[in-house]
């Protein structure tokens, strides 16, 4: 029989994004939010929500027998201890990206999913968007022949961050997309190879990232991620022998085309607010793999994501220069 009852999660951590999620898991059936769990509770300075119950010992608050699942939207950085505890716990996962910051951790906390039959979802959320799947019958259906070259751009003045790097927080929207479609990423082999690497510092970390490479299968790359741009910029494209796709974002919508002959086909456009956004698509794929039979394989290829980054920077820092400016060069 099937349980109807909510998924009953906690949220562990409350800064920008968790205060965010909130709202958004209101909209989801099925799903109800319990409890918030932050490290910071009690301190100075730190705003609590008002509708829930809160506090900071993880320990407890998994310990609870109703509590089902965990949301992690902890920093980036802070994402595996969390991960790890809940698993441990027997509780089902849903995370923020990036998944963990190594391959040995994504491999760890997969095996702790498959183990305890959990299901473990990490939000990509453009995973969920009927655009990225446009973009993927496209390339199936050799719409634009075989791809030969791929323009990634993610620029904005904020949010900063202080424990990754812009291709870690920014870059890691549009690899994941290009793992996604099989443009990047072929198992733990190297997926690219970096030519050239201009990186400019925010603080301990490069706010602005752009770099140019290939992959093993000879296509070139052009990637740029900055958090410390005077303009917001978007731009997401990938040519083939007969034409190209892209994917637009604007503040209101995200749209995928087609250009091919001179002609401009509009294969895909939703609107970025309101029900139904990717988001609440990953929340709702994860209700029912928590009510149903866990499903791991977009877990796995976030895992692939991971890897996929950790190639790159590898590579990168090869080559890689330092620009020295307040703001982004490009």
């Amino acid at each position: 029989m099937v349980n109807a009852q909510p998924v009953r999660a906690i949220l562990v951590g409350y800064g920008y994004w968790g205060s965010r999620f909130l709202n958004i898991a209101s909209r989801v059936d099925k799903l109800q939010i319990v409890g918030v769990v932050d490290s910071r509770f009690g301190e100075d300075g730190f705003t609590r929500p008002t509708s829930l119950p809160g506090g900071s010992d993880l320990a407890a608050a998994l310990a609870d027998s109703q509590v089902e699942a965990a949301i992690v939207t902890t920093p980036a950085s802070a994402h595996i201890e969390p991960i790890r505890q809940a698993l441990r716990a027997g509780k089902h996962v849903f995370t923020e990206k990036p998944f963990t910051v190594t391959t040995r951790d994504s491999t760890e906390l997969l095996g702790l999913a498959r183990d305890g039959d959990l299901m473990l979802t990490v939000d990509h959320q453009y995973w969920w968007s009927a655009e990225v799947a446009a973009l993927g019958k496209a390339l199936a259906d050799k719409a634009i022949g075989d791809v030969v070259a791929v323009a990634v751009e993610r620029a904005a003045d904020g949010p900063v961050r202080y424990d990754v790097d812009a291709l870690w927080d920014l870059a890691i929207h549009d690899i994941s997309i290009l793992v996604r479609l099989g443009v990047l990423g072929e198992g733990d082999k190297p997926c690219l190879e970096v030519e050239e690497c201009r990186e400019t510092m925010d603080g301990q970390v490069a706010g602005c990232v752009a770099l140019t490479g290939r992959t093993p299968s000879a296509i070139t790359l052009r990637l740029h991620a900055c958090w410390i741009s005077r303009t917001k910029r978007r731009g997401f494209v990938i040519a083939g022998e007969r034409g190209s796709v892209h994917l637009v974002e604007t503040d209101r919508y995200l749209s995928a085309w087609l250009i091919r002959d001179g002609r401009r086909t509009l294969l895909s456009r939703s609107a970025k607010s309101g029900n139904g956004t990717p988001i609440e698509l990953a929340l709702e794929e994860f209700i029912a793999g928590v009510r149903g039979t866990p499903d791991l394989r977009k877990a796995t290829d976030a895992g692939r994501v991971v890897t996929a980054i950790e190639h790159i920077e590898s590579s990168a820092r090869q080559v890689a220069t330092v620009v020295r400016s307040p703001r982004c060069w490009l």
